[in-house]
């Protein structure tokens, strides 16, 4: 499992979604997202996605899991600003899941964060 110092990311809490960008809260109050329903060419365009979804203007931060199709490998950012996807931070790549098939079987239950 992959666990998210939420503390460390300016995140309230730990609220996983896992699904497509279209599903996640208006709020932003999802703090995990897991895109496993769409592969992006870049982390922008995985932020960008997500940003159309969440109108708070307050956007919180964010964790976006998804499959990047450029890399061929899973990227874990941070954006400060969900409601744009502006301030972007590559976090993390996960060399061992190279596929969106991988993310979607595996990312249900393997992503969380802890205080």
């Amino acid at each position: 499992m992959l666990e998210v110092d939420v503390s460390d990311l300016g995140l309230a809490g730990a609220t996983v979604y896992t699904g497509g960008a279209g599903g996640v809260d208006a709020s932003g109050s999802e703090e995990i997202v897991v895109l496993n329903a769409v592969s992006y060419i870049s982390d922008a365009a995985a932020a960008e996605a997500v940003a159309a979804s969440v109108t708070n203007l307050a956007g919180p931060a964010m964790v976006i899991v998804y499959h990047n199709s450029t890399t061929g490998k899973v990227h874990v950012i941070h954006t400060t600003n969900s409601d744009t996807g502006a301030s972007l931070s590559l976090i993390a790549t996960l060399d061992n899941v190279t596929t969106l098939a991988g993310l979607a079987t595996g990312g249900l239950n393997n992503f969380g964060g802890r205080p």
